[in-house]
């Protein structure tokens, strides 16, 4: 049963992510620099799964990549390893709610965060 599974993953990244100039480019494409520039960010209440991600890519991130060519995801369930590897392979980056709060209390803003999102997003406490 895993087999189904892990070929049924490999064939929808193949599907997706296909270039048809190079199929060595999807493999050699390094992870997208998020230090400068300009990207979209997008937020799912949501385990990121590979299914999960290819439905919102083909539904949503594929037409934010037209505006910017890079991206940053969180799936505030957290997501698979087949799916952050898909996502690093076109320059989205998948973060968790957990990997979020972390960035947010290594700056100094979580409470923040959490005092501005009161009511709004009364769920996220639970990662805190």
């Amino acid at each position: 049963m895993n087999n189904n599974i892990d070929r049924t993953s490999n064939e929808i990244v193949q599907e997706i992510f296909r270039n048809p100039a190079s199929h060595n480019s999807i493999v050699q494409k390094q992870s997208a620099d998020f230090g400068s520039g300009e990207f979209w960010i997008d937020s799912k209440f949501s385990y990121g799964n590979l299914a999960k991600f290819t439905n919102d890519y083909k539904a949503q991130f594929k037409n934010n990549m037209g505006f910017f060519e890079k991206g940053v995801v969180v799936y505030w369930r957290g997501y698979s390893r087949n799916a952050f590897w898909a996502a690093q392979q076109i320059g989205i980056k998948l973060m968790s709610g957990w990997e979020v709060f972390k960035e947010l209390e290594k700056k100094g803003l979580k409470e923040s965060f959490l005092r501005n999102a009161a009511g709004k997003l009364a769920m996220f406490h639970k990662f805190a």
